[in-house]
C-alpha cells in the first residue's frame, strides 16, 4: 500500500503558519517579505513531514517550469550514434542540477518542417532553451530571441548576438588539413557531416579551402550514414 503523502496544510500546521506562507516559501517566490525565521520553520517542518511539493501546483505559483529544453537537431539514428552527445548531455544536466532545474530532450529530424522547438517556451514547457547545431537560415530562432526567451547556442550564429558556446571549428578543420598535407597529400575530401546552412560545417568548409584557390577541395556535404559520427 502506498505511503500516504504529507500535505501543505500539515507543513503549515506543524510551522504555525498559513498555507499560502508555506506555498511562497517552498516556491521561492520573489518579491514577499517573510522573516527568515519563519522561512527556516516552514522549511524544517517540510523536512520533518518530507513533505515535496506538486510540480504542476508549483507550476501555478511561481510561473517557472524549472524545466530547460535541450534542442537537437537529429534524427535517432544520428542521435544513437552520436559520440559526443552522452558527455553533453550529463555536463548540461549536472549544472541544471546545481541551480534546481531539469533538463528535457527534444529531437528534431532536420527533414521535419511541421514540428517547431518554440512551442516548448510558448507554451510553458519550458524556461529556456538549449539549441544545438543552429541552421543560419532559422528565422524561428532569431524570433525567439527578439522576443526575449532565453536561448544559449551550442555553436554560433554569425551576425547575431544570441549567447553560444562552441569549438573552434575554423582552428580544427585548418589543422586537420595541414597535417595531411604535412604527411604528403594533396588531393584532400572533406566530410563537413551536415549540410553547409549548418554553421558549424560552413565553417569547416571555409577554414579547408587553400588560400587563393578558386575551387574548394572535394567536400561531401552531408553524412550519407549515421554511422559516420
Amino acid at each position: 500500500m502506498a505511503r500516504r503523502r504529507a500535505t501543505s496544510r500539515e507543513v503549515a500546521e506543524a510551522a504555525g503558519v498559513s498555507r499560502t506562507t508555506v506555498s511562497f516559501v517552498l516556491n521561492n517566490v520573489p518579491g514577499v517579505r517573510i522573516s527568515e525565521e519563519t522561512r527556516q520553520r516552514v522549511l524544517e517542518a517540510a523536512r520533518r513531514l518530507n513533505y515535496h511539493p506538486d510540480a504542476a501546483a508549483r507550476r501555478l505559483v511561481s510561473g517557472r517550469t524549472r524545466i530547460i529544453g535541450l534542442v537537437l537537431r537529429q534524427t535517432p539514428q544520428q542521435m544513437a550514434a552520436d559520440a559526443f552527445l552522452p558527455e553533453a548531455l550529463h555536463g548540461l544536466s549536472q549544472a541544471a542540477r546545481r541551480h534546481g532545474f531539469h533538463v528535457m530532450l527534444e529531437a528534431l529530424d532536420p527533414n521535419d518542417t511541421t514540428r517547431h522547438y518554440s512551442t516548448l517556451v510558448r507554451e510553458n514547457h519550458a524556461d529556456g532553451l538549449v539549441l544545438s547545431g543552429p541552421r543560419s537560415d532559422d528565422a524561428e530562432l532569431i524570433q525567439l530571441y527578439r522576443e526575449g526567451f532565453p536561448i544559449v547556442l551550442q555553436g554560433q550564429l554569425p551576425g547575431s548576438d544570441v549567447p553560444s558556446v562552441d569549438v573552434d571549428n575554423t582552428a580544427a578543420a585548418r589543422v586537420a588539413v595541414e597535417y595531411l598535407i604535412r604527411l604528403g597529400h594533396r588531393r584532400i575530401g572533406l566530410i563537413t557531416n551536415a549540410p553547409l546552412v549548418y554553421t558549424a560545417a560552413a565553417a569547416r568548409l571555409a577554414a579547408a579551402r587553400p588560400s587563393g584557390r578558386t575551387a574548394p577541395p572535394p567536400a561531401v556535404p552531408r553524412c550519407p550514414s549515421a554511422s559516420c559520427g
